[in-house]
């Protein structure tokens, strides 16, 4: 804690109250989960998925046997991580020397760093093992050939019409429905760049209006797209390192329904004193959660050049 730290709070207004560093907004990805569901155990099981695989064969004949077909499933689980936590302190003497209430700024920062948190496990999740298998313990790793390579067509590029264009592709080719479930692409502020440089993607969307004014993103074949600063360690700690490899950016596009949010604690507070810190207050703050791949196929990797 600087030096001067009651000082700097004196002089501060706060805005409702609350003023903040500038960081990446909370809450952004988590939400995008198609399903989510509270757990208690260490492994839970989410639920059996049967093959849609039922096709109906020619009759060989009068009188003989039925087509009879086995129903295959796979079963999908998810393990419970480690909890986390975070519990900042108001020492007495600061308090005293500050003209406003900091109470308010800490529980609504403890909320905010519980949001990022959750954002954070969300894409850990994604690039994570999923688990299969009658009792949750067959690994299913991130679907090799479900990427778009950062040097399709030769020579490595960012993002391009040519990968928008086979990233709907190979959903299609994966029997996904783009046209009922838009695919939810994530951008960094790089590739929203890159994608306002495609002319015919501002052409389609805009109508020749001015579209840089607001950087405003609109759906294009098919495809949703999400600005979200994935390379930010400061809100995305554990799960920044994992979107990015040399000088390619790695990033999450899938259909929500093949995404399923598991929450042990969605957020748990307690403001107390701490007799053993001076009677410091104490403002702390629990979560735990997670994100897996649900369908696999519903999930892929857009890899674009990033220096």
């Amino acid at each position: 804690m600087a030096d001067d730290w009651a000082n700097e709070n004196r002089t501060v207004e706060y805005q409702k109250n609350t003023t903040f560093k500038l960081n990446q907004k909370p809450g952004l990805i988590y939400p995008l989960a198609g399903s989510t569901s509270m757990y208690s155990g260490a492994s839970s099981q989410i639920e059996d998925q049967f093959d849609d695989d039922f096709n109906l064969e020619d009759k060989d004949g009068i009188n003989t046997d039925t087509n009879n077909r086995d129903a295959s499933s796979e079963r999908r689980w998810v393990k419970k991580p480690k909890s986390a936590n975070v519990a900042p302190l108001r020492d007495r003497d600061a308090m005293k020397a500050t003209s406003v209430d900091i109470d308010s700024p800490l529980v609504e920062g403890t909320a905010r760093g519980t949001r990022r948190y959750h954002d954070d496990k969300f894409i850990e999740g994604y690039f994570g093992t999923a688990w299969t298998g009658e009792h949750g313990d067959t690994p299913v790793p991130f679907k090799a050939g479900n990427r778009i390579v950062v040097d399709l067509g030769g020579a490595a590029t960012g993002l391009t019409e040519d990968k928008i264009i086979a990233l709907a592709e190979a959903y299609e080719l994966a029997d996904c429905d783009i046209e009922e479930e838009q695919p939810i692409v994530l951008l960094t502020p790089k590739q929203v760049s890159d994608l306002q440089r495609i002319d015919r993607y501002v052409k389609s969307n805009y109508d020749g209006r001015l579209v840089l004014a607001r950087r405003e993103l609109k759906p294009w074949q098919n495809l949703r797209f999400m600005p979200v600063n994935l390379g930010s360690p400061k809100a995305y700690p554990r799960s920044s390192k994992l979107t990015k490899s040399e000088t390619t950016r790695m990033l999450p596009t899938f259909m929500p329904s093949g995404m399923h949010r598991a929450v042990w604690t969605e957020f748990f507070g307690r403001i107390t004193e701490r007799d053993d810190k001076n009677f410091s207050k104490q403002v702390y703050a629990e979560a735990c959660s997670t994100a897996t791949r649900l369908m696999e196929d519903k999930c892929f990797i857009l890899e674009c050049k990033e220096g």
